[in-house]
């Protein structure tokens, strides 16, 4: 019961703030300024680990809902050097 109303209530609500602070810092993409920061590689990593299949009744497909927010994830994700980091930790995904 906790994790359908983390799956359904409180996780889309703090999507919903993740979505709203991409929308204020405006057309850049990113959470702080015009540049990746600490703050991008946090919010990619923890979507990340959302969205993997690995937390038993989370969707993966919570980010759906959000498109700034899965723009945001899937751009982090392309970063030649995020990409090739995570090829080296982690082989195919």
């Amino acid at each position: 019961a906790m994790r359908q109303k983390l799956a359904t209530e409180t996780l889309p609500r703090w999507l919903g703030y993740l979505e709203a602070l991409l929308a204020a810092n405006g057309a850049t993409g990113y959470f702080v300024g015009a540049q990746m920061t600490i703050a991008d590689l946090a919010i990619w990593r923890l979507i990340g680990w959302q969205s993997s299949g690995l937390l038993d009744g989370i969707p993966t497909t919570l980010i759906d809902d959000f498109p700034l927010l899965k723009a945001h994830y899937e751009r982090m994700d392309k970063q030649p050097e995020i990409a090739g980091w995570m090829q080296r930790h982690y082989g195919d995904r």
